[in-house]
């Protein structure tokens, strides 16, 4: 209903209201009810909805397959990743990246720390042997 009168967000509302019933209810197609919420929240851009979703199919012990990155470029690097990946491979410190790149150190510990989790490493010194090519060619980990 809500759909029809052009109000994309209450229509995703009232489907994870929902979705948290079929859940108490523990009903077989209620993971899926949520995952179909949590894909409308993406599209409408509303990120903060979409980490609710994912914390009430976590309460609840559904396991996401779903691995975080940034929603244009998923697992893969983005190309200021890469960057800062070439950077790290290079054995150079954070504040000489952040300088390098015009970049705060705070900003350059996020893009590092997104780096690791893509490349589903720990220690920046296993970004390299994750696959990472010098050149930064290569945006994931081989396996």
């Amino acid at each position: 209903r809500w759909r029809r009168l052009g109000r994309p967000f209450d229509a995703a509302r009232a489907a994870e209201a929902r979705g948290r019933c079929l859940l108490d209810l523990r009903d077989a197609t209620a993971a899926d009810a949520v995952r179909e919420v949590i894909e409308v929240y993406r599209e409408l851009g509303a990120r903060w909805d979409v980490a609710r979703c994912r914390r009430l199919l976590r309460r609840h012990d559904i396991v996401s397959t779903h691995r975080r990155g940034r929603l244009g470029y998923g697992d893969q690097l983005s190309p200021r990743e890469r960057e800062v990946a070439r950077l790290v491979v290079q054995g150079r410190s954070n504040r000489d990246i952040a300088e390098s790149l015009v970049l705060s150190v705070r900003t350059v510990e996020h893009h590092v720390a997104r780096v690791l989790r893509k490349l589903n490493v720990t220690a920046r010194t296993d970004i390299a042997r994750a696959g990472l090519a010098a050149d930064g060619e290569t945006g994931t980990a081989r396996r």
